[in-house]
């Protein structure tokens, strides 16, 4: 729970500056990360709908957050993945179906602990969508230490924030967007960010700005909102030997 109460703290530092929630500052992505998909679940009125957003770590391999994969493995019926950019659900050829749903053993729905889990896809992403890279264990750490800790690219198909009037407006289109996401704090297994996480940004990636041309490199997986969409969000480091325990063997070509 220490996390919890850490954001409620830094929430109360910041949350009478800026009442923008969800994903604010955001652009659309232009197909700039491919890589980052929306997972398709079964609501219970019917139909198929956008439940989480997520990244392919191996070419048949989608990561996403633990309570997201816990949560549709619930359902009837399993989900499908797309990349497509907007959410097509009228076009079966934009979905692929999975085949398995995988939660980190240790995932803790009270705590938000080890939030992250897999879809396993019964076959390929489409051509020109490449994984992305895990980090080193403890990544950053050396970051941190070295003072060269950045803020992240956060990518989403969630609920994207416009304040440049007010009140603020709050939109999602099934579109993917990407907004900058400076750290607040960084825990040992968790990083808190300063930008709000919403509706169906769960599980979207926190990715380290490229330094270099080459593949790029996944800090962090968002988690849940227990925080009523504020300014704040979090997300699950994957840099700690627990998250790459669990992900190395499925991350293999």
């Amino acid at each position: 729970m220490r996390r919890i109460f850490v954001l409620l703290a830094v929430l109360a530092m910041t949350v009478t500056t800026q009442q923008a929630s969800g994903i604010t500052g955001a652009a659309p992505d232009g197909g700039a990360h491919p890589y980052v998909g929306a997972l398709i679940g079964h609501p219970p009125e019917g139909g198929l709908d956008v439940a989480c957003s997520g990244f392919l770590i191996a070419p048949k391999v989608f990561l996403t957050a633990g309570h997201c994969t816990a949560g549709v493995g619930s359902e009837t019926e399993l989900p499908f993945v797309t990349f497509a950019d907007p959410v097509d659900l009228e076009n079966p050829s934009t979905l692929i179906q999975v085949e398995a749903l995988v939660t980190h053993p240790g995932f803790n729905p009270l705590t938000l602990a080890n939030d992250f889990g897999v879809a396993l896809l019964k076959k390929r992403a489409p051509a020109g969508v490449t994984p992305v890279g895990l980090p080193s264990e403890g990544l950053l750490d050396t970051m941190r230490a070295g003072g060269s800790l950045p803020s992240f690219v956060m990518v989403s198909y969630g609920v994207v924030v416009d304040c440049s009037t007010r009140p603020c407006a709050f939109s999602i289109d099934g579109s993917r967007h990407v907004a900058s996401a400076p750290v607040v704090k960084l825990l040992s297994d968790f990083v808190f960010i300063r930008n709000g996480v919403c509706s169906k940004d769960s599980g979207s990636p926190q990715l380290l700005p490229p330094a270099t041309p080459g593949t790029p490199v996944v800090a962090g997986a968002v988690t849940n909102s227990a925080f009523g969409c504020a300014q704040m969000g979090g997300a699950t480091r994957l840099d700690t030997s627990s998250a790459l325990d669990f992900l190395e063997p499925y991350a293999q070509p």
